[in-house]
């Protein structure tokens, strides 16, 4: 599994700057869902407990910079 996300801990959050909700594993996502989606009542395959409202969810956590010595 390709580990995008390899900071980000086990979760779902609405990714504020890009308008997209991540439910993230194992440092790669599960499923994403745009903003636009979310409002409308999400796709039909994101699971229920993850259908409330934008903003319900934890910011994205920003990747930390690169240790450069």
């Amino acid at each position: 599994m390709f580990k995008m996300f390899k900071w980000v801990p086990d979760g779902v959050y609405d990714y504020q700057e890009f308008l997209v909700r991540y439910e993230i594993k194992d440092g790669a996502y599960v499923w994403a869902a745009c903003k636009d989606w979310v409002d409308k009542g999400g796709p039909i395959s994101v699971p229920q407990e993850y259908k409330k409202p934008w903003g319900s969810f934890p910011d994205f956590p920003p990747k930390p910079p690169k240790n450069v010595d």
